[in-house]
This record gives C-alpha cells, sequence and structure tokens, in this order.
C-alpha cells in the first residue's frame, strides 16, 4: 500500500484517492522570470516517480501543471530587457520543455500558462468578492484572511498570529497585514480588463483557478517544492475552499526539500546554479542526472557536487554492463540456462523490495539499490543464462526502469 507524507496532517498516510481507479494532480510549475536549474527539476522528477508508479498500479492519472508567466518578478525582467512579456518568457518556456524531455519526465495532460487562464482567475475571484471572502482597495482586489477560520492549517500558522491592522512599512493597500492580493490594479502592460478595473492576477489565484479549471473543486494530489508550504499553498487553500465551499481542496500535499550546492540553496536569484543542458553537455548523461536527483528521498538533504554526480555515473556504468549482457545472450541463443524458475524468483524478491520501497514515502534510494541488486546478480549469472531467461530479467529491470524514468538500453 502507498503510502505517503502528507504535509496537511503532518504524517504519512495511505494512498486512497477519491475515485478508485483515478487520480487528479495538480503540481506548481516553474516561474519563468529566468531558466530553471537541476535544483528545480529535483521537484518534478520526484513527481514524475509518483505519477509513474501510479500508473504501474493502473491507475489512470490525470495531471495538470501551470507555468507562472504572469508574475511581478517575470514583469520586472521583461520591462528592464525592453521586451513584451510572452517575447521574454518564451525561450525560457521552450527550455523548461526540452529539458523535462532530456531527463524524461513525462508531459502533464494539461501544461496551463497563466496568462491563458486569465478568465477562469477573475471568474474565481468574483466568486470571492460576491461571498465577501474578497475586498476591492485602492491598488487591487485582496483576500480576508481573517474571514476565512482554516487559516493557518498547512504552514502550522496559529490563528491568534494573525493580527489586525495594517504594517506601518507596508506598501500595499489592505485591511490586514495577511491578506493578500487577487488581482493588482495596473495600466502598463501586460493587463487584462476585470470587473474592477485593469489589471493582473496576483500569484496565489493563479494556481487554485488553473487547478479548479481542470480538475475540479477538489483534487487527490498537489505537489510543489517546500518553499511553497507558506504563503503559497497555505494561501490556495484559502482562496479555493472559500469559493467552493469544500474541503479539503487537495486531500494529500506533497513537498519536496531543496537541493543545496556546496550546502548553499540553488536559487536563481543568487545566480548559485547549474542547468540541465549545460551539465550534459559536460558529459553528464541524463540518466546520471535523473539517477542523482532520485538518490535520496524527496524529502531529504541532497547536496549537489562531484562525488554525487560521480555515483551516478557509476551506476548507469553497472546497469549498461549488466543489459548489454542481457542482451547479447537474449540476441545468440547461447547459454544452457539456469531455470526459468530461479530467474522469475530473483525478480520476484527484487521486484518485492523495489514496490515497498517505493510504497514507502517514494523512498527512491532503496528503490535504486533494490533494482541494483537484481542487476548485479543477473549479470553474474548472465554467461549461464538461455536467451528466454535473459528475456524474463530484461522484462523485470525494464519494469523498474519505468517507474525510476531511467533508461536501462
Amino acid at each position: 500500500m502507498l503510502k505517503l507524507f502528507n504535509t496537511l496532517s503532518r504524517k504519512k498516510e495511505e494512498f486512497a484517492p477519491r475515485e478508485p481507479d483515478r487520480v487528479s494532480l495538480y503540481t506548481c510549475g516553474p516561474s519563468v522570470y529566468n531558466y530553471s536549474h537541476i535544483g528545480n527539476f529535483r521537484t518534478y522528477v520526484f513527481w514524475d516517480v509518483l505519477k509513474r508508479y501510479l500508473k504501474y498500479k493502473r491507475y489512470r492519472v490525470r495531471h495538470v501543471m501551470n507555468i507562472t508567466d504572469v508574475e511581478d518578478k517575470t514583469v520586472r525582467m521583461a520591462r528592464k530587457e525592453g521586451k513584451e512579456l510572452q517575447e521574454f518568457v518564451k525561450p525560457k518556456i521552450a527550455r523548461f520543455l526540452l529539458d523535462m524531455a532530456a531527463l524524461n519526465i513525462q508531459r502533464p495532460q494539461v501544461v496551463a500558462p497563466v496568462s491563458k487562464n486569465i478568465p477562469a482567475i477573475i471568474s474565481l475571484i468574483s466568486k470571492l468578492v460576491a461571498k465577501k471572502y474578497a475586498y476591492v482597495a485602492s491598488d487591487g482586489v485582496y483576500f480576508r484572511v481573517r474571514k476565512f477560520r482554516g487559516y493557518g492549517k498547512l504552514g502550522e500558522i496559529r490563528r491568534n498570529a494573525i493580527k489586525e491592522g495594517r504594517n506601518r512599512f507596508d506598501d500595499y493597500d489592505r485591511r490586514y497585514v495577511r491578506d493578500f492580493c487577487l488581482w493588482k490594479f495596473s495600466d502598463k502592460e501586460p493587463n487584462w480588463k476585470s470587473p474592477w478595473g485593469r489589471g493582473r492576477p496576483g500569484w496565489h489565484i493563479e494556481c487554485s483557478a488553473i487547478a479548479m479549471k481542470y480538475l475540479g473543486e477538489r483534487m487527490d494530489l498537489h505537489c510543489g517544492g517546500t518553499d511553497n508550504i507558506f504563503p503559497h499553498h497555505e494561501n490556495e487553500i484559502a482562496q479555493s475552499e472559500a469559493a467552493s465551499g469544500k474541503m479539503p481542496f487537495a486531500k494529500y500535499w506533497l513537498h519536496a526539500r531543496h537541493l543545496t550546492i556546496r550546502k548553499r540553496k540553488m536559487s536563481k536569484r543568487t545566480g548559485n546554479v547549474a542547468y540541465v543542458h549545460e551539465l550534459i553537455l559536460e558529459g553528464y548523461t541524463p540518466n546520471c542526472l535523473r539517477f542523482f536527483l532520485l538518490s535520496r528521498g524527496y524529502r531529504s538533504k541532497l547536496d549537489y557536487n562531484e562525488k554525487t554526480l560521480g555515483e551516478g555515473m557509476g551506476f548507469c556504468r553497472a546497469f549498461g554492463k549488466c543489459v548489454k549482457k542481457l542482451k547479447e545472450i537474449r540476441g545468440s541463443g547461447k547459454g544452457n540456462g539456469i531455470g526459468k524458475g530461479m530467474v522469475l524468483r530473483i525478480l520476484a524478491i527484487a521486484i518485492g523490495r523495489f514496490e515497498r520501497a517505493i510504497e514507502s514515502d517514494l523512498n527512491t534510494r532503496r528503490a535504486l539499490l533494490a533494482a541494483l541488486e537484481v542487476a548485479n546478480e543477473c549479470g553474474r549469472l548472465s554467461h549461464k543464462m538461455s536467451s528466454k531467461e535473459a528475456g524474463i530479467a530484461l522484462g523485470g529491470l525494464r519494469k523498474m526502469g519505468f517507474v525510476l524514468g531511467l533508461k536501462w538500453d
């Protein structure tokens, strides 16, 4: 039984979707004010393994991911470079999708740029205004945090910490310090017409509107990085549940830990980054990079350095040798055989360990070790295997490879 650490309950829970054979999955996509780095892809690779395992278990997965192409930082940087917003973000979105494909990350059924979903955002804000969960101020439309009684349940923010009154250093015309902006008035491009005035959406409302448009008012899984817990996902819960009157907005909330580089957070803002396409040009294979990202669990620390990347290269070489041997046997038909039963037993033990590892909150380190164990054992016995036995062994390795998103051959 798959168990996942739910940030909302702060414990591991057995995964049980709302419908027996269907899973709705929303993942926060990139903010394209700059190119996505290898640290960003740690999160996307893990959610890809989650989705692959659900498919492996015969669930039908509906996966939606947004692309944040309308956001204050992106708008500022586009203006700084003297470019229209779409001209500025287009190459960054294209590179992100290319890097996704290079790392063998399955593309979501829906990839939704914010700029293409403005009507859904305006519609959601209108519901919140009508229900008096939002109010119009001089500079925009704000969510009334104190009206939503469940605020703080994801990020463990105590309700009595939500104080009344404005911060004297606050540049926003909001009634309370924690009220957040749903719609920002602006007469500069990019802007859109709304019932309250021309402007653009705030960051938090974008994900709620896109998730609800494509997945409905409730969903099974909502995933992102740990930096999204507060305020982004906290605010998503508040505005979504306030608008629909239904809870929970998402049944399970999963958050991946940051990748560090020399013990410091990898960040586009500081330039402390490494990019996927550059690493591939340096000679690191996509398989190696993916192994590196999966070499620790998604809630564990992982530091980017030459040693951990080297481990990935060694792992991939070991698998490559085993698969090559098995393919040669399968092609030549040589070998007296060790018995189909023995091969099946080796695979059954390894796949059992592999599945238990994945089902223990996506413990990919243990899953990788289980896959390596069967590869080593098959490699050791490969000279005795028949063509048919080699084919069975390859089939087992490919099953594990599918879940991990690693290409053995």
